[in-house]
Protein backbone atom coordinates (compact mmCIF):
# COMPACT_ATOMS: atom_id res chain seq x y z
CA UNK A 1 0.00 0.00 0.00
CA UNK A 2 1.16 3.61 -0.60
CA UNK A 3 0.57 5.98 2.02
CA UNK A 4 0.39 9.89 0.50
CA UNK A 5 1.69 12.30 2.40
CA UNK A 6 -0.69 15.73 3.07
CA UNK A 7 0.52 18.13 -0.04
CA UNK A 8 0.34 15.08 -2.74
CA UNK A 9 -0.99 14.85 -6.22
CA UNK A 10 -3.03 11.92 -6.96
CA UNK A 11 -4.16 10.90 -10.56
CA UNK A 12 -7.71 9.09 -10.85
CA UNK A 13 -7.44 7.01 -13.65
CA UNK A 14 -10.75 8.86 -15.01
CA UNK A 15 -11.73 10.98 -18.02
CA UNK A 16 -14.29 12.36 -16.16
CA UNK A 17 -13.22 15.69 -14.42
CA UNK A 18 -16.20 15.50 -12.28
CA UNK A 19 -15.33 12.18 -10.15
CA UNK A 20 -12.12 13.56 -9.79
CA UNK A 21 -13.36 16.57 -8.26
CA UNK A 22 -15.42 14.20 -6.37
CA UNK A 23 -12.50 12.57 -4.68
CA UNK A 24 -11.05 15.89 -4.62
CA UNK A 25 -13.49 16.79 -1.74
CA UNK A 26 -13.55 13.27 0.15
CA UNK A 27 -9.40 14.14 0.21
CA UNK A 28 -9.32 18.16 0.73
CA UNK A 29 -8.80 17.73 4.59
CA UNK A 30 -5.72 16.02 4.03
CA UNK A 31 -4.48 18.73 1.08
CA UNK A 32 -4.56 15.71 -1.58
CA UNK A 33 -4.78 17.38 -4.88
CA UNK A 34 -6.78 15.22 -7.48
CA UNK A 35 -5.99 15.04 -11.00
CA UNK A 36 -8.14 13.11 -13.52
CA UNK A 37 -6.07 11.25 -15.77
CA UNK A 38 -7.72 12.76 -19.18
CA UNK A 39 -6.16 16.14 -18.35
CA UNK A 40 -2.76 15.11 -18.11
CA UNK A 41 -3.80 13.30 -21.88
CA UNK A 42 -3.09 10.36 -20.48
CA UNK A 43 -4.83 7.17 -23.29
CA UNK A 44 -8.47 6.16 -21.92
CA UNK A 45 -7.99 2.37 -22.53
CA UNK A 46 -11.43 0.33 -23.19
CA UNK A 47 -12.45 -1.35 -19.92
CA UNK A 48 -12.62 -4.99 -20.66
CA UNK A 49 -12.31 -6.66 -17.47
CA UNK A 50 -15.18 -8.05 -15.89
CA UNK A 51 -14.53 -6.06 -12.61
CA UNK A 52 -13.70 -3.17 -11.21
CA UNK A 53 -10.43 -4.05 -9.98
CA UNK A 54 -9.83 -5.79 -13.14
CA UNK A 55 -10.10 -2.47 -15.04
CA UNK A 56 -8.45 -0.39 -12.67
CA UNK A 57 -5.10 -2.57 -13.38
CA UNK A 58 -6.09 -1.78 -17.48
CA UNK A 59 -6.04 1.93 -16.38
CA UNK A 60 -2.89 1.67 -14.49
CA UNK A 61 -0.91 -0.14 -16.97
CA UNK A 62 -1.75 2.25 -20.23
CA UNK A 63 -0.92 5.17 -17.97
CA UNK A 64 2.47 3.34 -16.79
CA UNK A 65 2.75 2.50 -21.06
CA UNK A 66 2.06 6.35 -21.60
CA UNK A 67 4.63 7.21 -18.87
CA UNK A 68 7.24 5.44 -20.48
CA UNK A 69 6.65 6.21 -24.28
CA UNK A 70 7.06 10.01 -23.31
CA UNK A 71 10.33 9.44 -21.98
CA UNK A 72 13.63 9.02 -24.06
CA UNK A 73 15.36 5.97 -23.95
CA UNK A 74 18.57 6.56 -21.72
CA UNK A 75 20.79 4.54 -24.60
CA UNK A 76 19.48 6.94 -27.29
CA UNK A 77 20.06 10.30 -24.96
CA UNK A 78 23.58 11.00 -26.56
CA UNK A 79 22.55 10.62 -30.18
CA UNK A 80 19.67 12.90 -29.42
CA UNK A 81 22.07 15.43 -28.46
CA UNK A 82 24.60 14.52 -30.94
CA UNK A 83 22.02 15.51 -33.51
CA UNK A 84 20.66 18.85 -31.59
CA UNK A 85 24.70 19.30 -31.76
CA UNK A 86 25.21 18.84 -35.61
CA UNK A 87 22.32 21.07 -36.44
CA UNK A 88 23.13 23.72 -34.86
CA UNK A 89 26.97 23.39 -35.84
CA UNK A 90 25.43 23.13 -39.58
CA UNK A 91 23.34 25.97 -39.50
CA UNK A 92 26.08 27.90 -38.02
CA UNK A 93 28.57 27.36 -40.79
CA UNK A 94 25.56 27.74 -43.38
CA UNK A 95 24.85 30.96 -42.33
CA UNK A 96 28.74 32.44 -42.25
CA UNK A 97 29.07 30.57 -45.82
CA UNK A 98 31.43 27.82 -44.02
CA UNK A 99 33.96 29.88 -42.60
CA UNK A 100 34.67 27.73 -39.51
CA UNK A 101 35.94 30.69 -37.49
CA UNK A 102 32.95 32.49 -37.87
CA UNK A 103 30.86 29.85 -36.98
CA UNK A 104 32.97 29.15 -33.89
CA UNK A 105 32.36 32.60 -32.63
CA UNK A 106 28.84 32.59 -33.78
CA UNK A 107 28.55 29.11 -31.30
CA UNK A 108 29.89 30.60 -28.66
CA UNK A 109 33.46 28.32 -29.27
CA UNK A 110 36.57 28.48 -29.86
CA UNK A 111 37.83 27.41 -33.54
CA UNK A 112 39.72 23.84 -31.76
CA UNK A 113 36.63 23.20 -30.06
CA UNK A 114 34.47 23.36 -33.62
CA UNK A 115 37.37 21.65 -35.35
CA UNK A 116 36.88 18.70 -32.64
CA UNK A 117 33.02 18.61 -33.29
CA UNK A 118 33.10 18.83 -36.79
CA UNK A 119 35.65 15.76 -36.29
CA UNK A 120 33.61 14.21 -34.15
CA UNK A 121 30.33 14.73 -35.10
CA UNK A 122 31.96 13.22 -38.80
CA UNK A 123 30.77 17.16 -40.56
CA UNK A 124 32.27 18.05 -43.55
CA UNK A 125 32.54 21.92 -43.86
Amino acid sequence: MIRLERGSRLVIATHNPGKAAEFGKLLAPWAIECVAAGTLGLPAPEETAPDFAGNARIKALAAAEADAAAKPDAEALPEMLNDVERQAIQKALRETGGNRTAAARLLGMTFRQLRYRLQKLDIKP
